[in-house]
């Protein structure tokens, strides 16, 4: 299971990105764009490196515990996430689809935090690991 979550789910994800990335820029540059997928996708790749500087700022301050900085890193990334909803028209904003979409991003935010949390709870007792071998030796 950790051999999945450490190197094919990051794997394929980046996989999957730098297809479906390199693909539009095709699209793009070919003039092959009837549909708005292409620009959808790089204004989500855009979304998406402004929400990695955001979370790398946020990661600067010291949070006492995991829960209070997902919902720091929560509360300031709803904002910014409704602005390009907003300006790039992913969704009619109606009360129903916002709140589609709230429980939407809740759900991806809390399914991040949940993978990164693991994680580096693995990493941390395989440290560990290795440091208690080292002190038997």
């Amino acid at each position: 299971m950790n051999t999945i979550l450490k190197k094919y789910v990051p794997g394929l994800s980046m996989a999957f990105f730098m297809i479906i990335f390199s693909s539009c820029l095709f699209k793009i540059f070919t003039g092959d764009t009837l549909d708005g997928f292409a620009f959808y996708i790089i204004e989500v790749t855009v979304y998406l490196i402004v929400t990695a500087v955001i979370d790398e700022i946020i990661g600067q301050i010291d949070f006492k515990s995991y829960l209070s900085n997902f919902i720091g890193e929560t509360v300031v990334l709803y904002p910014v996430t409704l602005v390009f909803a907003w300006y790039g028209h992913w969704f009619g904003f109606r009360v129903m689809n916002l709140i589609f979409f709230t429980c939407l991003f809740l759900l991806v935010m809390a399914l991040l935090h949940i993978y990164f949390y693991h994680m580096s709870s693995q990493d941390a007792e395989e440290i560990n690991g290795f440091l208690r071998e080292r002190e038997d030796e």
